[in-house]
């Protein structure tokens, strides 16, 4: 308005400005006329002069019509300027109408809105009162830290690492039992093969200290010796063979060999404790008889009867020969107990690494033959999921597929221990039975979501000590914590899941959004390929094929295996040691009762069958004994071999039983062979009169 005020102004002067003009011009119009007149008063005096004077009249002629002309004009920029004055004037007038309107519309709004803005206000402020009460009322505020653990790679070397650690504990405890037994039995028969020796010495005068001292430092120096070399074989050997399984699983470094740790002393140093202390205890006893006493061999022990006698059938029944064997068996009781409880130690060990075996290779068809039916699984971004599903409706490959959505949480047990676990969210129009079985691990009826509780799988909730009916959090990546009832748990072996229907999650956490597919294939459909094929689709963020993980399966408990095999391997031996052990201190100790069943016309095979039958027997005891055992520690390993997302459910075939048992009867055998030659050696004359 103020601008077509000032162009009002700026044309007002443009036409006082032209007024100007014309005034001026009727004063030279004026002034022409004077002239006229002043010519012709020259005229009247003087017409002789009118000839002369006629240019300047024409010329002032001129003058005086340019004058009018100029007067013309100037008043028709006149007769323009008001026009255009009217016309900015009535164009300024009409906007001042337009701007007085506007204001007073804007008054109006004003007006209206400020009583909607004091109407407002209040409930704002009752708004903004009731947000700080809640703020207020909020908890502490909870820090997320994630390490580089909480990466799937270093937690899967960990777990594997753990998982040995465990193996080697328990299977180290029961060898080193055995162990210590078998060396008991050594120790004390080179002291009481020495006995003749250690009289002499005393006779010669040497003191209890110095013949102690003697069989103390042999004691030390083979214990030492022993210990040194196990130590390299467990810093060094079986790590290196270990460390090159988990080199073909992850991406690691050279194997570093680092400083002996508290297992590699306490154990030296318990066996070294125990078989010195056992020495030291065989030697007093033997240097509290007199040298008379030692010089002559100690006299076998006497026979009694055994309980088989009070079994009058069968005690009738056996033979000579038998009837000998059952007397010799309980006759040597501290034979009998060290055999058998060697013989049970060892094929226990071969029972629990067998089942170990059989556990691992029976967790696959577990859990992909029986639990999970889908052959492939794919993950996308929420707004490309229809996009998945056209790739999939126009595939002849796919038989079926379940749209879902799968997000990571958090989950928190009634102990507040937490493990990240996969949630599988189902629309409730869908079933889960041609994909996934969920079988109650109690009733093994199906399973399926419902509305009121979720379903967990067995191994989380073992994990995190909770049953079903119990109550445990969820928290999802977006930090949303809230807490559902369990309403089942189903079977599953490899990794951990947690069911929801969508109606709950969407009364929970939110917004259902399908970004995951489970998909079945048909018959004859190569899934190696189709997985290849649907994993070139950029809007695929991840895929994982059934047939993959099998393969990951097998790479993954490849180290298992290895470790279990060398176990085997290591109770096979020590089987062997134990009875080869025993059986030649049973002959050196009853030498001079051989070599006197020889004298009374005994044949080879007959000594044979005479001694081998007591090993064999005290064998199949011990075997006996030690598959119930084997099978004990298979069981008891399942609470230490606890995995994250593992369910180690034993398993024992029993082919295994069967194979342990020959492997102990086979080493059996073996020690019999090589203790036949022996027996052959065996000279009665120098047997019976070694004595003089």
């Amino acid at each position: 308005l103020d601008s077509r005020k000032e162009a009002a102004a700026l044309a007002r002067e443009e036409i006082d400005g032209a007024r100007k003009k014309l005034e001026e011009a009727r004063k030279e119009l004026d002034a022409g006329d004077a002239q006229t007149e002043e010519g012709r008063k020259q005229i009247e005096k003087g017409w002789k002069d009118l000839i002369e004077g006629a240019g300047k009249i024409d010329g002032a002629r001129e003058q005086m019509r340019q004058a009018r002309i100029e007067l013309a004009d100037a008043e028709a920029e006149l007769e323009a300027g008001e026009q255009e004055l009217e016309d900015k004037v009535a164009e300024a007038e009409e906007e001042i109408a337009d701007g007085e309107q506007e204001l007073a519309d804007g008054e109006r709004k004003y007006r209206e809105n400020w009583d909607t803005y004091t109407e407002k206000k209040a409930e704002a402020e009752d708004k903004i009162a009731d947000a700080r009460q809640e703020v207020a009322d909020m908890d502490p505020a909870q820090w997320f830290i994630t390490n580089r653990s909480n990466l799937s790679g270093y937690h899967n070397v960990e777990v594997d690492a753990a998982t040995i650690e465990s193996l080697a504990i328990v299977f180290a405890m029961i060898f080193l039992a055995v162990a210590v037994l078998i060396c008991l039995t050594t120790v004390n028969r080179m002291v009481e093969e020495d006995r003749g020796l250690i009289g002499t010495y005393q006779a010669l005068g040497f003191t209890d200290n110095e013949i102690r001292r003697k069989y103390m430092a042999f004691t030390l120096a083979a214990c030492a010796a022993g210990s040194l070399l196990g130590d390299l074989g467990g810093y060094i050997a079986f790590p290196e063979i270990i460390f090159v399984i988990f080199r073909t699983m992850y991406q690691f470094p050279s194997y570093q060999l680092g400083p002996v740790n508290l297992p590699g002393i306490l154990g030296p140093a318990l066996f070294l404790l125990v078989i010195t202390g056992a020495v030291w205890l065989t030697c007093r006893a033997a240097l509290q008889e007199v040298p008379a006493q030692l010089m002559r061999p100690r006299a076998p022990q006497a026979g009694s009867r055994v309980f088989l006698e009070y079994i009058t059938p069968l005690w009738t029944g056996l033979s000579f020969l038998n009837k000998v064997t059952a007397r010799n068996i309980f006759r040597y009781k501290k034979r009998l107990f060290m055999t058998v409880i060697g013989i049970t130690g060892c094929t226990s060990l071969l029972v629990c690494g067998f089942a170990i075996k059989d556990s691992v290779g029976a967790l696959m068809p577990r859990q992909y033959e029986y639990i999970v039916h889908y052959d492939w699984m794919a993950v996308t971004e929420a707004d490309d999921h229809d996009g998945l599903c056209g790739i999939l409706d126009q595939m002849p490959e796919i038989r079926s597929y379940l749209e879902l959505d799968v997000e990571s949480v958090t989950v928190r047990g009634p102990d507040g221990s937490t493990e990240i676990i996969q949630l599988y969210v189902v629309p409730d129009s869908s079933s889960l039975e041609d994909y996934v079985l969920l079988k109650d691990i109690s009733s093994g009826a199906p399973l399926q979501p419902g509305p009121d509780g979720i379903i967990v799988t067995r191994n989380a909730s073992v994990i995190l000590s909770f049953e079903a009916g119990d109550t445990i959090s969820l928290q999802d990546l977006h930090f949303r914590q809230h807490d559902f009832k369990v309403s089942a748990i189903t079977e599953n072996y490899l990794g951990n899941a947690v069911y929801m229907t969508r109606d709950l999650y969407e009364r929970t956490f939110g917004k259902f959004e399908a970004n995951a597919v489970l998909a079945i294939y048909r018959e004859g459909t190569d899934p190696d390929e189709t997985a290849r094929i649907l994993e070139q689709n950029d809007i695929i963020r991840t895929s994982v094929s059934t047939s993959d993980l099998k393969s990951q399966f097998e790479a993954a408990f490849t180290l298992i295996n290895v470790v279990v095999y060398l176990l085997i391997v290591m109770a096979a031996a020590l089987a062997f040691v134990v009875l080869f052990t025993l059986a030649s201190t049973n002959i050196s100790e009853r030498e001079r009762e051989l070599a006197t069943i020889k004298v009374l016309g005994f044949y080879d095979r007959e000594v044979h069958l005479y001694v081998n039958k007591e090993t064999l027997i005290l064998t199949g005891f011990g075997i006996l004994l030690g598959m119930p055992t084997g099978a004990l520690y298979a069981h008891a390993l399942t609470p230490i071999l606890r995995m994250p997302s593992l369910y180690f459910a034993v398993s024992i075939r029993p082919f295994s039983f069967v194979l342990s048992a020959a492997l102990a009867l086979l080493f059996a055998l073996l020690v019999n062979r090589m203790t036949d030659r022996t027996l052959n050696g065996i000279d009665p004359a120098e047997a019976l009169k070694s004595i003089e």
